[in-house]
């Protein structure tokens, strides 16, 4: 048995002149709760709502649904530039990918070559964040330096003079990688350290 995308269903009901807002603001109740999958759907269902009615009711619609109206505009401006089902699909099965990866990959304004920009994405493993710096490469615009180790704990293993031991906990091999090619190039890091609270368990300072 084939199954429909209920998202087809309404649009096709659209097309014929039925009366969908019932029925988008039940989907778009229930998409709520489902993460990226929710945004898809509400930017989809945002879509048809602006393509039966009138975009006007884009805010409407977002109240109806209990969902900030910024959002829900943003969800239906992504839905619209990848609004080509098949092209969609394809790119949505690289588990690689998240959803901000399509939001960024939109700057490239063509679907065609955002597309192919996010199969690197996918084929290279990169984050979100290196994606960002690598379209930024792709478009010409300035880079910032990457964050080496933004977030990460370390524990201070030896102080002498001006020379410090650090064992950095939970680094990726990509931070790593990028460490040792700073190291190799002799490119000074600009490193930021903060005290954590004690741990209420065990009395540790780390």
């Amino acid at each position: 048995m084939t199954t429909i995308d209920p998202i087809e269903l309404l649009e096709r009901a659209a097309k014929s002149g039925s009366d969908i807002w019932e029925s988008c603001v039940s989907a778009g109740i229930e998409a709520k709760g489902m993460l990226e999958e929710g945004r898809w759907t509400i930017g989809d269902l945002a879509v048809l709502v602006g393509k039966r009615y009138t975009a006007n009711l884009i805010g409407e619609f977002a109240n109806a649904i209990n969902y900030e109206v910024a959002s829900v505009r943003e969800y239906r401006r992504v839905s619209r530039f990848w609004w080509e089902k098949s092209r969609r699909l394809e790119l949505l099965e690289r588990q690689q990918l998240h959803y901000s990866h399509f939001q960024d990959a939109m700057r490239l304004k063509d679907p065609q070559k955002a597309a192919a920009f996010l199969h690197e994405c996918a084929d290279k493993e990169w984050t979100v964040e290196r994606a960002r710096v690598e379209l930024s490469k792709k478009l010409g615009k300035p880079v910032p330096p990457p964050k080496l180790l933004d977030g990460l704990e370390v524990c201070i293993m030896s102080i002498h003079k001006s020379r410090i031991e650090l064992d950095v906990l939970g680094m990726d091999l990509e931070a790593k990688e990028a460490l040792v090619n700073a190291w190799a190039q002799g490119k000074p890091v600009r490193v930021q350290i903060h005290a954590l609270p004690d741990d209420g368990e065990t009395g540790e300072k780390r």
